[in-house]
């Protein structure tokens, strides 16, 4: 069967994708430097990139407009993802001649940030928002690698933000480790047709308040002219934020990472917001009938967190987060929004995968940079630390929970 799209083309049903649209949001890009690393183990990781590909056909896609759902032939406005538009997934980058090894700086995650921002970064293609992935008909998915002196070797996967989040991000880094090291294939990510894909929880018939549009225009009007400060990094400690978890769980409860690191971050930054919005997985909270963990698309839901609640508490985190069952459709305060007084949160480190041998991990700074919001990432370097990069103007290291599980 055949539909027509608005540009008069014929398609074939079966190999079109019906995305969301989420114009603002950036390609999902991270850094990654491994180690031990041979010309061997390089062939046989392109090798599992395009396995990956072949098992996951809408990663081959570009994305493009609509004003017709080229699936069913009716008017509505949409963003869609052809598969077999590209063939190379990927790109090898030469690095600067005079690059230092990463061997001296190993154990050093600011260092190894730094070494990142300096010498590969500016080579690699920046993150994009949603509407320049269209505009520029960029692939959907691809994979930079650089060699580096001593065996290391520097990768970046990107996804499109309008294909998947940051669960299925991570999903796929899940199954390509599997595939290099030769290991049992996790479940297959469901990629379905007709629409299957778009669990749009970022739309207008998810927000009670039709004023919360506006409330995010002008919000990112009055970010732009007041500015945001410069993209940073906290480092803070495994071994001490296990420690407050187990220090400030009332009886009979439990506290998570993310319920530690949001309530300090939240303490340090509130004199200058209201409420923080959080990126929840709805598919661990199971609030999207019909969708398994592993459905590909958004199904996350930007839900806000009062700060005064959250400031100085963990147990307050627990408990809103734990109310998402009871209540998924919070909105953001209208006024706060107005006046530009919000932040997003999302958390990387309870989905994060690596490669096998991977020694430091982290965002791209152009993935905090094109936010047109301010945004904190949390997510996890190494073993050993967790990191949060933000582009808040001030935050308070001195004083409150946050000072307290820092690394040393």
């Amino acid at each position: 069967m055949t539909v027509a799209s608005n540009k008069a083309i014929t398609v074939n049903r079966n190999l079109l994708f019906r995305m969301i649209n989420v114009p603002g949001n950036p390609t999902i890009v991270t850094h990654n430097i491994a180690k031990g690393w041979d010309d061997t183990r390089v062939d046989a990781l392109e090798a599992a990139v395009y396995r990956l590909a072949d098992r996951n056909p809408i990663l081959s896609g570009i994305l493009h407009n609509s004003e017709v759902d080229v699936t069913t032939g009716k008017k509505t406005a949409g963003v869609f993802v052809e598969p077999h538009k590209f063939q190379r997934f990927v790109h090898y980058v030469e690095p600067p001649k005079d690059i230092p090894s990463p061997a001296t700086l190993d154990g050093d995650t600011i260092a190894f940030t730094k070494y990142v921002q300096s010498f590969i970064e500016p080579l690699i293609p920046s993150s994009k928002t949603g509407t320049e992935e269209i505009q520029q008909q960029l692939p959907v998915f691809g994979v930079h690698v650089m060699r580096l002196p001593d065996g290391y070797v520097y990768y970046a996967p990107r996804l499109s933000h309008q294909v998947g989040d940051g669960t299925t991000y991570y999903q796929l880094v899940e199954e390509l480790n599997a595939i290099l090291l030769g290991e049992k294939l996790p479940p297959p990510i469901v990629w379905g047709t007709d629409g299957a894909t778009s669990f749009d929880l970022i739309s207008p018939h998810q927000v009670r308040n039709p004023l919360w549009w506006l409330g995010t225009i002008v919000s990112a009007i009055i970010h732009a002219i007041y500015g945001f400060g410069k993209t940073q990094q906290i480092l803070l400690s495994q071994r001490k934020i296990q420690q407050k978890k187990k220090e400030l769980a009332k009886a009979g409860s439990h506290l998570s990472t993310n319920d530690i690191v949001t309530a300090a971050l939240s303490s340090a930054i509130s004199k200058d917001y209201d409420y923080s919005t959080h990126a929840v997985n709805y598919r661990a909270v199971g609030r999207c009938p019909g969708v398994g963990p592993r459905d590909g698309g958004n199904v996350t839901r930007l839900v806000p967190y009062a700060l005064g609640a959250s400031a100085h508490d963990p147990s307050k985190v627990r408990e809103l987060t734990d109310s998402l069952a009871r209540s998924p459709n919070r909105d953001a305060p209208l006024w706060s929004m107005l006046r530009g007084r919000g932040f997003n949160q999302t958390n990387w480190a309870n989905l994060q995968c690596t490669l096998e041998g991977t020694v430091i991990h982290g965002p791209l700074q152009s993935l905090v940079d094109t936010m047109d919001v301010p945004l904190a990432i949390v997510y996890q370097p190494n073993d050993e630390e967790i990191g949060i990069m933000h582009k808040f103007k001030k935050v308070n290291v001195e004083t409150g929970l946050l000072s307290e599980i820092l690394t040393d």
